[in-house]
Order: C-alpha cells, then sequence, then structure tokens
C-alpha cells in the first residue's frame, strides 16, 4: 500500500513535469448533471469553449485514456488510447520525438486516422524502431497510420503514472467504434 501511494504522489507531485509553461496551463470542466460535481467535456463544450479567442491563447482537450487493441507482432495487444485535438501538443509546449504530430486536416471526420506513439511505449513495445513513423497498423480494427513519436518524458494528461501507448484525433473516436 505504501508503495502505492508513494507511486502517485511521486508521479503527480514529485516529478519536474516536462511542460513548457505549467503555470499558464488551466484544467476546464463543465458540470455534471448531478448536483455541479465535476465531469469532463463533451467535445461541442470544448468547441464553445474554444470559441472564446480572447479568454484563451489557445485551447485543447483531450479524452480520458481507455483500453484499446491493437494488432502487432503478428498478435492482439492491449494499449491504452487518448484521443485529443491537433492543438494538443503545442498548447503543451512540447514538439514530437520523432515524426510529427497531427494536424488540423487529420482532426476532422471521414479522414484516414493517424496516431503518433508515446515515447515509453515506443521503446518499450516496438523497439525504438524509427521505421514505425509511416507504417499503419490496425488499433480497433482500424487501419491508423503512426505519423510520430511523443516526446520524451510526457506519458499522458493525467500525471499519475500511467503511460498512454496511441494518441489520436479527436475526430476519429466515431471511427474507432
Amino acid at each position: 500500500a505504501n508503495t502505492a501511494v508513494f507511486s502517485v504522489i511521486n508521479a503527480a507531485l514529485l516529478r519536474k513535469s516536462p511542460l513548457a509553461d505549467p503555470e499558464r496551463l488551466v484544467d476546464l470542466y463543465q458540470n455534471a448533471s448531478n448536483a455541479g460535481a465535476l465531469d469532463g467535456n463533451t467535445y461541442p463544450a470544448y468547441q464553445d469553449m474554444a470559441a472564446y479567442t480572447d479568454v484563451f491563447a489557445s485551447t485543447t482537450t483531450a479524452s480520458v485514456p481507455i483500453p484499446v487493441n491493437y494488432f502487432a507482432q503478428g498478435a492482439v495487444r492491449s494499449a491504452v488510447a487518448e484521443y485529443t485535438t491537433a492543438s494538443y501538443l503545442s498548447v503543451l509546449g512540447l514538439h514530437p520525438f520523432l515524426g510529427r504530430w497531427f494536424d488540423s486536416t487529420e482532426d476532422t471526420q471521414g479522414t484516414s486516422v493517424v496516431a503518433v506513439v508515446s515515447h515509453q511505449s515506443w521503446a518499450r513495445r516496438f523497439g525504438s524502431d524509427p521505421s514505425l513513423v509511416g507504417r499503419t497498423i490496425p488499433i480497433e480494427g482500424v487501419p491508423v497510420t503512426i505519423v510520430g513519436v511523443g516526446p520524451i518524458g510526457h506519458n499522458s494528461t493525467i500525471n499519475i503514472g500511467l503511460v498512454t501507448d496511441f494518441w489520436l484525433p479527436i475526430t476519429a473516436m466515431s471511427a474507432m467504434g
């Protein structure tokens, strides 16, 4: 129990943030339907907030990490994915380690699905193979082209020791079913 508590405190409070200006970031939540409790934001709510360009320098949103399956090396494997906007990495002041982040044209309904693999997952699951960028792998049965490797040290939007394996455009949620 002590190890588990320390791991959460270490991940959330003691480690230096890899973000460029963490003190300038603000989390916004909409109220849940039950007595004002905090809840996640819907995509339309995010779009409403993003429209206030005179209030925020820039905006992004990310889903909670969710389990997904992908096919690699002849087997189905379990992973964790987050859906986010094209602006995600620039808002956090980070840059991909390899390749690129997806852009706004790829963050639209009906386009081919792309993803960025986290640096830790790239090393652990894919053997730091640079040829992964440009390769297409099935995630949840959908062909997904890997366009980049995430920054070193940024493992998840929720900084509690969880490692996100893939970041995908938020508009790809409906394609991933």
